[in-house]
């Protein structure tokens, strides 16, 4: 507990560090990164640590470092991952190659270990031998594999309908792979969820990290020039000079090129206006691409009324797709408090449902009226063995974010090849960053970092800036 305790002290110094520097960036600079988020901050990092570009700014519109990457503290003794939480994968992974270099542990969990049906109220472990589970992940684990005619899409809900998929899998396929993408059977494009099943080489663990995600977000900005609350509205690049950059303040910056590394949301809906505008064929790559929202869960307990061993549960025909239960290793314990956290991550139509209607009480309360549902059924147990042991929950709904609106983009039907137009510089000055922008259609943080790796060699490649140092 002291280490971990030691450890978090630094990571809110770090924060302060960052927040308390000048409200006012400096009015010029080589090289601008808009977005602190894993990508902006990964291209900031390779610009000054690997290619000894000193001159480098970053600027973000919130007051939070980490974009997606968010803790929030208080309902239990431990920072809660509110964005990802998740390692998926432990090779070819930019994460994983800073998680080593930092030192820090993971722990691997199988995932899922349990099914919960609701309409049959019925608990299964991951290795019984259920037809239907078998079938799901048959059929999605060959996606590569389906075959599409010359310029075809489909759902994914149309692609199992097609394939005579019982209720059952069709219902799994909605909590187990569209709720993991961030988004609904309905919306899921088959054509890119091909393209990323093809390219995704970093292996099927499930890695978590033995702290707050929020590190790695730290540990990126170590050493970079970081300026929050500085929301950017207009990039002008009309001329062959300097790139002038406004941010809603009035206040401008000059610089040679620009990496923008903010959520597509925020792309899309124009907050930042180019002057002139991108190219009309990154405008329609854009459009065509859309983010899911997620909401995110933490119910905080006395004691677990689960079984030791359980990891995460895939439930169907719920309130909430999928729960899990995770302690970071080292996480303090406290007397006195909740130590014990059950996390329900809900995407798609079901989270537009709840962010339309749906209050924290009402969200908390249907929660825990499923919990209470599923264990109810453990021998000699309480009819309302979650309610009972119940002390608070925080309810972190991804549209309310004001500079990200969402969770992370997802294989869209239609939209084949337009990660790949956005990974094209702009007059060699404005390149862009950010999941949205990963060619294998990969929504986790490897990839915005991997992103941001990429921003930083074409700006290299482009501007020549190894040769010059400035």
């Amino acid at each position: 507990a002291s280490l971990y305790n030691w450890f978090q002290h630094q990571v809110t110094f770090w924060f302060v560090s960052f927040s308390n520097m000048s409200r006012e960036p400096p009015s010029s600079c080589s090289v601008l990164v808009i977005g602190a988020g894993a990508a902006g901050l990964q291209a900031a990092r390779s610009l000054v640590h690997t290619y000894g570009v000193r001159d480098v700014m970053v600027v973000e519109a919130s007051e939070h470092v980490g974009g997606r990457i968010k803790t929030v503290s208080g309902v239990v003794p431990w920072d809660v991952n509110v964005g990802p939480e998740f390692v998926h994968g432990g090779c070819n992974s930019p994460l994983m190659d800073l998680i080593r270099e930092a030192g820090w542990g993971t722990k691997k969990y199988e995932w899922p270990d349990r099914y919960w049906y609701g309409k049959e109220s019925k608990m299964e472990e991951a290795d019984t031998k259920d037809p239907d589970v078998e079938k799901v992940h048959e059929l999605f684990g060959n996606m590569a594999k389906v075959k599409l005619s010359q310029g075809q899409d489909i759902s994914a809900l149309e692609w199992l309908r097609a394939c005579r998929a019982s209720e059952k899998v069709v219902a799994l396929g909605e909590s187990i792979y569209a709720n993991d993408f961030g988004t609904s059977l309905r919306n899921l494009g088959v054509r890119e969820m091909k393209v990323e099943q093809a390219l995704w080489n970093q292996g099927d663990e499930y890695l978590v990290l033995d702290r707050p995600l929020t590190c790695v977000a730290q540990y990126l900005a170590q050493g970079l020039r970081l300026f929050t609350s500085w929301p950017v509205t207009q990039v002008h690049y009309q001329h062959s000079g300097r790139v002038h950059v406004m941010g809603g303040n009035g206040g401008v910056i000059e610089c040679d090129c620009v990496v923008v590394a903010v959520p597509l949301s925020v792309l899309k809906d124009g907050d930042i206006q180019f002057h002139p505008p991108l190219p009309e064929f990154q405008q329609q790559a854009l459009q065509s691409l859309d983010m899911g929202n997620a909401i995110k869960v933490s119910l905080a307990f006395e004691k677990p009324f689960w079984p030791e061993d359980m990891f995460d549960v895939v439930c169907t025909d719920c309130f909430l797709p999928e729960i899990w239960m995770i302690r970071p290793d080292n996480a303090p314990r406290e007397k006195g408090r909740s130590n014990y956290l059950v996390t329900g991550f809900v995407a798609g139509d079901a989270a537009d449902v709840i962010t339309a209607a749906a209050d924290t009480k009402d969200v908390i309360s249907r929660s825990l009226s499923q919990l209470d549902t599923m264990f109810s059924c453990i021998k000699g147990g309480s009819s309302t063995p979650a309610s009972d042991v119940f002390v608070q929950g925080e309810v972190h709904n991804w549209a309310d974010e004001p500079f990200i609106r969402a969770a992370y983009s997802y294989p869209k039907i239609g939209s084949t090849g337009a990660r790949n137009s956005l990974c094209n510089p702009v007059d060699n000055r404005i390149f862009l960053a950010g999941e949205h922008t990963d060619p294998g259609a990969n929504p986790c943080v490897q990839a915005a970092m991997s992103t941001g790796v990429r921003a930083a060699k074409q700006i290299i490649c482009f501007r020549n800036l190894i040769s010059s140092r400035l």
